[in-house]
């Protein structure tokens, strides 16, 4: 695989759109969405995620610390010292940017997993104008002559039949080449 792979301008518009999408509707059941089997096998065949993936579950792990911490500042301030309320604040500004960062590796990850199915699908001429890279995101997907898989694409664009042609060129590749040969 290729450090380009998926192509990073595919990539970069996914990225804006999951996050646009997630901003609106939240990102309560993100992590769920990626921590399938399929999605883990997935993300398994592109080894510049392996360590994202890493990442993300450290950033989970140090959440439930931070609230472990929070309840312990908190019951220390009551019982204890009044002194303990700053440190309660602080874990309370910690855990709220450590969501943040899993949040947004969690948006980069929905991104992958749009961009592949994206190529896949042939979406907005992704896949026609990157050949190699199409069949790389089949393999990856799992495609043996069924249909592609769209799961992402449903989310994140359940209504792209009726998108403006305008609209579709503009998301798809600006003089793309087949990068990956």
């Amino acid at each position: 695989m290729d450090d380009l792979f998926p192509p990073r301008e595919l990539v970069n518009k996914c990225f804006a759109l999951v996050k646009s999408t997630h901003d609106r509707v939240g990102y309560r059941d993100l992590a769920q969405r990626i921590a399938t089997k399929r999605s883990m096998v997935s993300l398994a065949m592109i080894p510049r995620m392996l360590g994202l993936v890493g990442s993300v579950a450290t950033l989970g792990k140090l959440r439930v610390i931070a609230w472990a911490a929070m309840v312990v500042s908190l019951l220390l301030a009551l019982f204890i010292s009044r002194m303990w309320w700053l440190a309660t604040i602080v874990v309370i500004v910690i855990e709220r940017l450590i969501a943040r960062k899993e949040r947004e590796q969690l948006s980069f990850l929905s991104a992958v997993f749009l961009a592949l199915e994206m190529l896949a699908s042939d979406f907005a001429g992704w896949g026609s104008a990157l050949p190699f890279a199409r069949n790389q995101a089949m393999t990856i997907l799992g495609c043996k002559g069924e249909g592609v898989p769209t799961e992402w694409l449903d989310f994140y664009l359940p209504r792209r039949a009726s998108l403006d042609a305008t609209l579709l060129a503009s998301f798809g590749p600006s003089g793309a080449t087949d990068r990956t040969v």
